[in-house]
């Protein structure tokens, strides 16, 4: 009688092991599933900058993103858009033009796709 009380007792934590487990789980999910709305909401406020910078190109008002363009899309500060540019000329998309960087739309749109979903340290 003693030894199926305690292994009654064993499967019972077992099972407290295990839902706290598969809680813990449903917990990561959430916070991924929230991670990737907020990755698809980046993305989108990306193109839709990339968008009306193409327009800009179109009209012939800038044929190169530099570092103000940078600091729009990416809605940071000035240090990073020169970081972002320097990467981006390190890793071969942009180029250096004095002391300013540039990258063309088309290299900052191959980029992002190759970088894209990984971590690039800037």
């Amino acid at each position: 009688m003693e030894i199926a009380k305690q292994k009654l007792e064993l499967a019972n934590k077992e099972l407290e092991s295990k839902d706290k487990i598969i809680e813990q789980m449903n917990e990561t999910i959430d916070i991924l599933k929230w991670r990737v709305e907020v990755q698809e909401s980046m993305i989108s406020q990306i193109k839709d900058i990339a968008d009306r910078l193409l327009e800009k190109v179109e009209k012939g008002q800038a044929s190169q993103i530099g570092k103000k363009d940078t600091m729009e899309i990416f809605n940071k500060e000035s240090d990073f858009a020169l970081r972002f540019l320097r990467v981006a000329k390190s890793i071969g998309f942009g180029i250096q033009v004095g002391k300013e960087y540039y990258i063309k739309r088309e290299e900052f749109e191959k980029m992002l796709k190759t970088y894209q979903g990984l971590k690039l340290e800037i």
